[in-house]
Order: C-alpha cells, then sequence, then structure tokens
C-alpha cells in the first residue's frame, strides 16, 4: 500500500485523537501529500512528537516517517515504513 492509500485511511482516526495529537497528525497528512522543500524540519519534528504519544497517534508518525525516508531518496526504508504503518494500523482496529 503506497503513502497516499495509508493517508485516506488514517483521516478518519484524526476524530479520535484528543488535542493537541489531532493538530499535529492532521499537520502531518498535509504535509505527506503536498510537502514544500522547507517543510522537513517540521514534518520530523511533528513525527517526533506524534511517536512518543497514544498509540492511536503512532500511525501518523510511522507514515511521516515514511515519507522523510522517500525525501532522502531511501525508498526501500520508505516501503519499509508504509508496511509498519499498516500493521499498526491493524493492530489498533483500523
Amino acid at each position: 500500500m503506497d503513502s497516499e492509500a495509508l493517508v485516506e485511511r488514517l483521516r478518519p482516526l484524526l476524530k479520535e485523537l484528543p488535542e493537541p495529537e489531532a493538530s499535529d497528525a492532521g499537520r502531518v497528512l498535509e504535509l505527506i501529500v503536498s510537502p514544500g522543500e522547507d517543510d522537513r524540519r517540521e514534518l520530523n519534528r511533528l513525527t517526533e512528537l506524534l511517536g512518543r504519544r497514544s498509540a492511536r497517534a503512532v500511525p501518523f508518525a510511522v507514515l511521516g516517517r515514511a515519507r522523510l525516508a522517500e525525501l532522502a531518496g531511501s525508498p526501500r526504508d520508505a516501503v519499509a515504513l508504509c508496511i509498519d504503518c499498516e500493521r499498526r494500523l491493524e493492530l489498533i482496529g483500523y
């Protein structure tokens, strides 16, 4: 499954997250869909924050890391992280 399909799977989960996780996760999805050249630092910061929060926020962090791997020119790592994101979604019932 590619990152765009995972973004669509993650969107419904946004409403289940408390603030500030919901805002941070929403911003991660925005950055994945339409990243700018200067957005890597913000994406990195948000993925680190979300990775330390609730279990429902972790898939957003993993998908953010997959996008960072793509931007860094590491497609194999990006694919592995997308698979990890899928697995984490399944673990929480999505």
